[in-house]
């Protein structure tokens, strides 16, 4: 599998299968979803392709999965857990929420028939059933495997879905099937997982009858702060198997309705809707605080991926919600004045994008073989630094820039980049920027009456953060 950071920038999900299932449990749902995310799918210890690796606790099982997706860093993610799979989703959800290095894109949790953070409700003669198996012939075996995965579903399977689930089974090592039965499901992380405040969402089996909808409602909910359930009617147990276009279906509403870009602060939203801004002020805020419009196809595909790599650069934002500040560029540009200035040696603004853009994609190439965007960071870095000092010379590029308006471009593009981001209303709550409010309407509050430095009025906003995130 491609290390994340290779993949695209659609949302990423990664997925925990369930006891006895592997990495090959997701393949139907990831192929359903395919246009709208990309897939890291595990095998957890002792499971699939990880068959002979150890480390079957909760916490280890954790532990594996944090290390797996530390390359996913800021970008936007989704963990999926299923039955087995859920409860270390949930682990590793609060490990992200206590402050996890490389891992603040996590931007939902998806959570199907799902191990509950307390101990599986599980009866004791199940347990013991259970325990006894895989320990005959490999014909008696086999047939052990057939009647889980049979008794785990509410309709049957398609056979070709069934013999893959059967065989998924039958790869697993017996020291971690155990240790799950007698130990994992048994684990009580009910206090150390408390009330996890990311958005969630639960699935559950009608037929499911040890961790369908009233075990989820009991278990699973309390321990979710922003959550809701779904029950799917028939469904047994094995959901990822048995439903995959019903939970592609929930899975892609689920993603859409996260925000992707930063929410302004509550208190500073009021500040903007007080008296103490003007109308006009306060109409141009909401405006931009609006979700990012469309670039109109100003940009071919292969550009608009160039300047979105640049931006990367020039303003790295990390956390999952991240302003579009491409398409914000671009609407500033394309009017008929562009953003109103330019410089004199260059031509009108998206003229001088686009040809920017071809120019840094053509050394790119001429220097390393391959696009702008699919440069390593350093070797992006490189480039960018030689369009600032005006040490890129592409005059064999027909329409392109040459090194001298290369540097002019680039100083364009920054300052145009880093105007976007501060002028946003959520970045001003972050640094706490009390500008806007120097009296509104006349009949409004006054503005400021005190000033020096550390003297703050009592109605001014206090910064939450100050780095691009």
């Amino acid at each position: 599998m491609p290390n994340p950071a290779e993949l695209s920038q659609k949302p990423l999900i990664v997925a925990l299968h369930f006891l006895g299932g592997s990495a090959r449990t997701w393949r139907v749902l990831a192929t359903a979803t395919a246009e709208h995310f990309d897939w890291q799918t595990l095998d957890l210890p002792g499971f699939g392709e990880a068959r002979e690796q150890s480390g079957y606790s909760v916490d280890e099982m954790a532990a594996v999965v944090l290390e797996a997706v530390k390359a996913v860093g800021s970008r936007r993610w989704f963990l999926v857990g299923h039955s087995m799979g859920a409860k270390v989703a949930c682990v590793v959800a609060r490990a992200v929420e206590n402050g996890a290095p490389r891992l603040e894109g996590m931007s939902g949790l998806v959570l199907l028939a799902g191990s509950p953070p307390s101990p599986e409700p599980m009866t004791e003669s199940k347990r013991s059933q259970m325990l006894g198996w895989f320990e005959g012939d490999a014909a008696r075996s086999r047939d052990e495997a057939h009647g889980f995965v049979q008794d785990n579903v509410g309709e049957p399977l398609d056979p070709h879905l069934h013999a893959r689930a059967v065989d998924d089974v039958l790869r697993t090592h017996p020291a971690a099937w155990k240790a799950w039965l007698t130990s994992g499901s048994r684990e009580d992380w009910s206090s150390r997982i408390g009330v996890l405040g990311i958005p969630a969402m639960v699935v559950a089996g009608e037929r499911d009858e040890a961790l369908g909808a009233p075990s989820q409602a009991e278990s699973m909910l309390p321990h979710l702060a922003d959550a809701t359930l779904h029950v799917l009617p028939g469904a047994g147990h094995l959901l990822p198997l048995e439903r995959a276009e019903d939970i592609a279906k929930l899975m892609i509403a689920f993603v859409s309705d996260q925000p992707r870009e930063p929410v302004v602060a509550a208190s500073y939203s009021a500040l903007i809707a007080s008296p103490r801004v003007s109308a006009r002020t306060r109409d141009v805020l909401l405006r931009r605080a609006e979700g990012p419009p469309g670039d109109d196809n100003v940009l071919s595909p292969a550009l608009s991926d160039t300047l979105r790599a640049v931006i990367d650069r020039v303003l790295p934002q990390t956390g999952p919600h991240k302003l579009d500040l491409a398409a914000r560029l671009l609407m500033a540009l394309s009017g008929p004045q562009g953003d109103g200035w330019r410089f004199a040696s260059l031509p009108p603004d998206i003229e001088a994008l686009r040809a920017g853009l071809e120019t840094l994609d053509h050394a790119a190439m001429s220097q390393h073989g391959r696009g702008f965007e699919h440069l390593a960071g350093a070797d992006q870095d490189k480039l960018l630094n030689q369009a600032a000092e005006g040490a890129i010379d592409n005059e064999v590029l027909a329409g392109g820039l040459t090194s001298s308006a290369m540097k002019l471009w680039f100083e364009d593009v920054r300052s145009s980049v880093t105007q976007a981001y501060v002028a946003h209303p959520a970045t001003m709550a972050r640094i706490g920027y009390s500008g806007i409010a120097n009296r509104g309407e006349p009949s409004g509050p006054q503005g400021f009456v005190h000033f020096g430095e550390g003297i703050r009025e009592d109605w001014e906003p206090v910064a939450t953060r100050t780095a691009a995130q």
